[in-house]
């Protein structure tokens, strides 16, 4: 199995109304379909293998070494399907490729792109939260609310190109004409949402999918969050009940409850080594599935590759 994919060595009047956040990624998105090489997306509808149908079982006797690699400090879960898509640095600087051919399109009409401005940094990963909460760091700082670090940075991205489009009323047709007609390539992370990088990497998605429905199935899975919602109810906290999160912690309304409830979830799970228990679960699953579709996975990380080598063209060409 390959580790992580990362980018290859680089190589030697009316005021028209400033553009939300929402609108810049919709129309990003929309872009990106449209305008995607064929590099990407050529051969990226594998078809379905009859091991991913939902309804077939994963043996996964023989993925027994297979496991999560847990880092409790960034808040992260490595699991083996991720090794097919890009890590954080490598959308950091696909990302600021992206920036630069904004820029240099605004640039002919005399404007710029700021978030061209920031260089190729590292997109913070957003923490995992497939099983909750589970750092006692995150539980301290937000409770149950989203991490500060990535969602400030977004909101900063979001803010300067708002400001440019306040500061200067043909800012935001100008950006719209080069959104239509720049080149722009998908970011192909795990938590990438844009049509064209769901597209490339529907194959893992569907891996991870299949691998976290066959987990669910098991005694295993049952008996540890079994003991995980009893470990909350001797702790004083109330469970949910009905379809949605059965068994899981009522999150209080006040912070400083949502915190206190957060630390004493993060706790039960320690005890019960939930995390640990479910991510071995869905890393031998996924290796299991993930030996049957070797060759489309290949396949796949040569298109992904394709895109960072075009994205590290991008860089030398423009600077970063």
């Amino acid at each position: 199995m390959p580790g992580r994919l990362r980018l290859p060595d680089r190589p030697g009047g009316a005021r028209a109304p400033a553009p939300s956040a929402r609108w810049i990624r919709r129309r990003r998105a929309a872009v990106v379909a449209l305008t995607l090489p064929s590099l990407v997306l050529g051969g990226c509808a594998e078809r379905e293998s009859p091991d991913l149908a939902s309804g077939v079982d994963v043996d996964i006797a023989a993925s027994a070494d297979a496991g999560a690699v847990l880092d409790r400090s960034a808040g992260t879960i490595e699991l083996p399907i991720d090794a097919y898509f890009l890590d954080p640095a490598a959308q950091g600087r696909l990302v600021q490729a992206n920036a630069l051919l904004l820029d240099a399109c605004l640039r002919e009409s005399g404007r710029s792109y700021p978030p061209a401005e920031l260089g190729p940094v590292p997109r913070p990963p957003l923490a995992d939260g497939v099983y909750g909460v589970w750092t006692r760091e995150q539980a301290a700082r937000s409770g149950y609310e989203l991490d500060a670090e990535r969602t400030a940075m977004m909101r900063a991205l979001d803010e300067s190109v708002v400001a440019a489009s306040r500061a200067d009323a043909g800012w935001g047709p100008a950006f719209a004409d080069c959104l239509e007609s720049t080149e722009h390539l998908p970011e192909l992370g795990r938590d990438s949402a844009d049509a064209a990088s769901l597209a490339t990497t529907e194959l893992p998605r569907r891996i991870r999918e299949r691998a976290r429905s066959a987990a669910e199935s098991t005694r295993e899975w049952a008996a540890v969050r079994a003991r995980w919602s009893a470990c909350l109810v001797e702790h004083g906290l109330v469970l949910r009940t009905g379809e949605r999160s059965p068994g899981t912690p009522e999150v209080p309304v006040e912070r400083e409850d949502a915190v206190r409830t957060a630390l004493i979830d993060v706790g039960c799970k320690e005890e019960t080594a939930l995390v640990e228990t479910l991510s071995e679960l869905e890393a031998r699953n996924q290796a299991a599935l993930i030996a049957r579709e070797r060759t489309a996975l290949a396949e796949l990380a040569e298109r992904e590759h394709a895109v960072a080598v075009r994205a590290e063209e991008i860089l030398a060409t423009l600077g970063e």
